[in-house]
């Protein structure tokens, strides 16, 4: 578990603080526009996805197959065999290399931002790894579909509630959805059947307007969150925060001038960190633009000695 308190902002600070002549560089010059970025924060976690369900969030789409019959608007190809809709759950056969699900029987697009998940809840025979493919349009030898419109999730056996963030916002909005289950080889490896219980989309973003990408903490949180498992609280003017493995620190959407603001500081105290994304005390920024789909990202080393530092 990490325990860490923080202090970060993309701008000088206020007066008597030391943090704006200690700067940390980031690449934002990379992007000619201004944009809206969702900051995210990973401290010795690299996974893109999360296995923890939503409680009380914005879940706006869900697909449940609670009518028996009822594809509810999803379709198999013929890589898959026994697709079915019975006793809550759809259950379908991986027969071949190929399977796939796809859903283009939307009622209206979904308007597309950083802050959308899509939860699975799956139960698979074995580990594999799935895609969740996303498009906003149906041109396209694949009807819109693109291998860099694919967000790829590890599965495991048994039941288990698959949180993926697209970061699909570029599309600015979505007309059609495909998920691909692990393949097989066919008539070599034994067929496999996985089952779904529900699919949904939610926002985890709050509401308002973008604020300034500067915190020092002193009014509370002031919007910073945890996706996945764990707990943040201000504190004396820090922000506390203890995370589980795959969890991260996620920042409320900010407006940032990437030709102005080229760079990021962060004043740390991590007592302990998990694996990181490339070193054992990794740390992990990244941003998303409005007008991108995807990421940004910069590893970073960081110190766990329970001392204070400035990256």
């Amino acid at each position: 578990m990490n325990r860490l308190k923080r202090m970060t902002s993309n701008s000088p600070r206020k007066p008597g603080h030391s943090l704006g002549q200690h700067r940390a560089s980031l690449l934002l010059g990379a992007f000619a526009e201004p944009i809206v970025v969702v900051t995210l924060l990973w401290i010795g976690c690299s996974s893109v996805v999360c296995t923890t369900s939503a409680a009380a969030e914005d879940v706006f789409l869900r697909w449940d197959f609670d009518r028996a019959g009822q594809m509810e608007g999803w379709h198999a190809n013929n890589h898959l065999r026994g697709s079915r809709v019975a006793g809550g759950v759809l259950t379908t056969t991986v027969v071949d290399w190929d399977p796939i699900l796809v859903q283009d029987a939307l009622a209206e697009p979904i308007r597309a931002t950083p802050s959308q998940v899509v939860e699975i809840r799956l139960h698979a025979p074995t580990t594999g790894v799935a895609e969740l493919f996303w498009t906003g349009t149906t041109r396209g030898r694949y009807g819109g579909f693109a291998p860099e419109k694919r967000t790829p999730f590890e599965v495991r056996p048994g039941w288990h509630t698959y949180r993926i963030r697209p970061f699909w916002q570029g599309e600015g909005k979505i007309v059609k959805l495909r998920l691909d289950l692990p393949g097989i080889k066919g008539g070599e490896e034994p067929d496999q059947t996985y089952r779904i219980d529900w699919i949904r989309i939610l926002d985890l973003g709050p509401s308002g307007p973008a604020v300034p990408a500067a915190w020092d903490f002193a009014e509370g949180t002031e919007g910073w969150s945890v996706d996945g498992e764990g707990d943040v609280h201000a504190e004396e003017g820090q922000l506390v925060a203890s995370l589980q493995a795959g969890a991260r620190l996620i920042a409320p959407p900010v407006r940032v001038d990437a030709n102005r603001d080229v760079f990021v500081s962060l004043q740390m105290t991590i007592e302990a960190t998990g694996q990181g994304p490339k070193e054992p005390t990794g740390g992990r920024l990244l941003w998303a633009a409005l007008q991108r789909n995807g990421l940004g990202q910069l590893d970073f080393r960081v110190r766990a000695d329970g001392r204070p530092h400035v990256y």
